[in-house]
C-alpha cells in the first residue's frame, strides 16, 4: 500500500521541460531573495571569514534555493507553470503542491 502525504500533486507532469524551467526560475528567484536577506544582515566584525566566507555562504544559498524549489516551498513554479499552459491553450488544471509536514 502506497500512502502519500493529503494535498501532494502526485499526477504526471503535463511539460516535464516546462515544470523544470519554472522550478529553475522559483530557484534563481529565491537565491536573489536569500542573497538580498544576508546582505540585510549586520556583521559583528569579531569573526571575519573574509572572501571564503562569502563565497561559502553564496554557494550554500544558492544551494538552499534550489531544494527550496524542488520542495515548492513557494509555489511560485507551480503558477508559473500554470500560467504558461493556460497561455499554450493547456487549460488542465493542475492542483498546487505542498510540502510534506
Amino acid at each position: 500500500m502506497d500512502i502519500k502525504p493529503v494535498g501532494v500533486d502526485t499526477g504526471p507532469i503535463a511539460n516535464p521541460q516546462l515544470h523544470e524551467v519554472a522550478e529553475e526560475f522559483e530557484a534563481l528567484f529565491l537565491d536573489i531573495v536569500m542573497r538580498a536577506m544576508r546582505k540585510s544582515v549586520t556583521k559583528s566584525g569579531f569573526i571575519d571569514g573574509g572572501n571564503a566566507e562569502e563565497i561559502y555562504a553564496s554557494m550554500l544559498d544558492s544551494e538552499y534555493a534550489k531544494l527550496m524549489s524542488k520542495q515548492g516551498v513557494s509555489g511560485l513554479a507551480d503558477n508559473i507553470e500554470r500560467q504558461l499552459n493556460q497561455m499554450q491553450g493547456r487549460h488542465a488544471y493542475k492542483p498546487p503542491r505542498l510540502a510534506p509536514p
